[in-house]
């Protein structure tokens, strides 16, 4: 394990998911018998999630959607002109090969095949 030394200077560098990562693989027999390599592969990519992941909730917090937790699978389609399957299909983000043409209207999308 990393003395006490260390830690509180990767704390300083705001790395202290770094620590966290270096400990959590300490308590895990699986991974003590990993190679320094990848227990650092590990580790840097558990640090690149975890600051991913805050830069994503920090920016959310910061766009101040009036609702910051939705998502496509929380959509009600009862009683509204929405088509499931073609949002369902846009939410993929596989537009070039939907092979429509969409129209937005204000709060209306409207397709035409092509």
């Amino acid at each position: 394990m990393i003395d006490n030394e260390t830690v509180r200077k990767l704390r300083q560098l705001d790395l202290s998911e770094f620590v966290d990562t270096l400990e959590m693989q300490e308590m895990d027999r699986d991974t003590r018998h990993l190679s320094f390599d990848e227990r650092l592969q590990l580790s840097i990519d558990y640090l690149y999630q975890e600051k991913y992941n805050k830069r994503v909730s920090r920016l959310i917090k910061r766009s101040k959607f009036r609702i910051q937790d939705a998502n496509i699978a929380s959509i009600h389609y009862e009683k509204r002109e929405i088509d499931r399957q073609t949002l369902q299909e846009l939410a993929t983000c596989n537009y070039s090969i939907i092979d429509k043409i969409l129209f937005s209207k204000g709060s209306q999308v409207q397709e035409k095949h092509t």
